[in-house]
């Protein structure tokens, strides 16, 4: 992945679960390496741990929906 990112040119949207202690701090090196990306959103979910989806799920549909809604 590391390699291949800076081809990504679609938009992306990027989830931060705010509390999990193993991925948050790689939101920012993953946001800085999308250089050719046309739109980057980045949504931080606060109090969100490992099992994000099944813990906020109704936070990741909103930023979904915001998302979707500005890139279609």
């Amino acid at each position: 992945m590391e390699k291949s990112i800076g081809k990504v040119t679609s938009p992306t949207l990027i989830l931060g679960a705010q509390a999990d202690p193993f991925s948050f701090s790689h939101v920012e090196p993953v946001r800085e390496a999308l250089v050719s990306a046309r739109l980057i959103d980045l949504v931080v979910i606060e109090g969100g741990m490992i099992p994000l989806v099944e813990q906020k799920s109704a936070e990741i549909a909103q930023a979904i929906r915001e998302f979707l809604v500005r890139v279609l």
